[in-house]
């Protein structure tokens, strides 16, 4: 089944240009396209929202409420207070041709990224989150008080799609791959970045301009800075991109492989500098079945031949230096073990710090 994920984007009421969609159906007001890096994206139209999916409440405010629960006041008069800045004295939408022009540039290394996307095009801003924001698998978008630019309409967007990839394929429960993650970005077990620190340091913040700078199109990079300007730029960062894009699917091998002789493989310490220790459980003894370990880069080349042979154990472990076949020192990055035995195979991910 799909990851699915919503993306409600606030605009303004003028009516916007579109691009032809792929699909139209009730009555006009939803558009379906399907984009070539396998997402499936649904935008329905301000007329749309504001006759289906929006109400007065007792005191004449208007309410949005929006698929899968939760209401928003929505802002219908810039002149409210809360507006601080009136700009041109109206609210600017982001146009829906930017927009799905911004989901079509994200390319994450060729893979298939399984997403539905839902996309609303909301008519005004929401009473408390004038900011674009995301929450669970839902993007809101916010309109401007200018008319927004291109490259901020496609920074914004790439971003938040990248909050909506993290929450399909690097869950908060995944704890081994933020760990990974997290020592890649060298901020690993560092109080200054938390969930609860400032915005430009929170994990999932810096995750979603990773994305938007390793992932986007040429407007979503511009001018290729992140938010955090004490953070390396993630191009810098050695076998980030890889690491990330394999969260969609690993680019070397399988995760497992039949037979069924392998209970569970892992690795500890995961980071490590220098020495990681590689362990396999066996579904029962294993007396005489030819066992291997190998080691190898983020690109599916092969590192190390670590170690071949025969066991008769039930657990088994292998010691890994840091070292490649020719007995050099093998650079900071994420590399991929197999343990094989017999025909079944499995395969984890290690990060090497240096």
């Amino acid at each position: 089944m799909k990851n699915r994920v919503v993306i409600y984007i606030l605009l303004a009421l003028a009516a916007p240009l579109f691009t032809a969609p792929a699909t139209l159906c009730a009555e006009d007001f939803t558009h379906l396209y399907t984009l070539s890096n396998g997402s499936t994206v649904t935008v329905y139209t301000p007329e749309g929202i504001l006759s289906e999916m929006t109400q007065r409440d007792a005191s004449g405010n208007l309410v949005f409420y929006p698929e899968g629960g939760g209401c928003y006041y929505l802002i219908e008069d810039i002149t409210s207070p809360v507006i601080v800045n009136k700009g041109a004295g109206e609210f600017f939408p982001m146009r829906e041709e930017v927009v799905l022009d911004a989901l079509r540039e994200i390319d994450v290394d060729g893979r298939m990224v399984d997403m539905d996307i839902d996309v609303y095009i909301l008519p005004m801003p929401r009473l408390y989150y004038m900011s674009s924001t995301s929450t669970g698998c839902r993007i809101f978008l916010s309109p401007g008080v200018w008319e927004v630019s291109a490259s901020t309409v496609a920074s914004v967007v790439t971003h938040e799609f990248g909050h909506c990839f993290q929450k399909a394929y690097l869950p908060d429960s995944d704890e081994e791959g933020w760990a990974i993650y997290l020592g890649m970005r060298g901020i690993l077990d560092d109080p200054v970045y938390t969930e609860r620190a400032i915005h430009m340091n929170r994990p999932s913040e810096i995750f979603a301009e990773d994305f938007r700078i390793l992932f986007g199109g040429e407007l979503a990079v511009y001018p290729g800075m992140i938010e955090n300007p004490n953070l390396v730029q993630p191009t810098e960062v050695e076998g980030l991109e890889t690491f990330i894009a394999s969260l969609a699917g690993d680019a070397v091998v399988p995760v497992h492989s039949g037979g069924g002789v392998i209970a569970s493989v892992g690795n500890y310490p995961n980071p490590f500098n220098p020495v990681t220790t590689i362990r396999a459980d066996f579904n029962g003894p294993v007396i005489g079945r030819d066992v291997s370990v190998r080691i190898y880069a983020a690109d599916g080349s092969l590192v190390r031949d670590l170690w071949s042979g025969t066991i008769s154990q039930q657990t088994f472990e292998k010691t890994w230096d840091g070292m490649n076949d020719h007995g050099v020192r093998a650079a900071s990055g994420i590399y991929f073990y197999r343990v094989t035995a017999g025909v079944d195979f499995r395969t984890g991910k290690m990060l090497l710090v240096r």
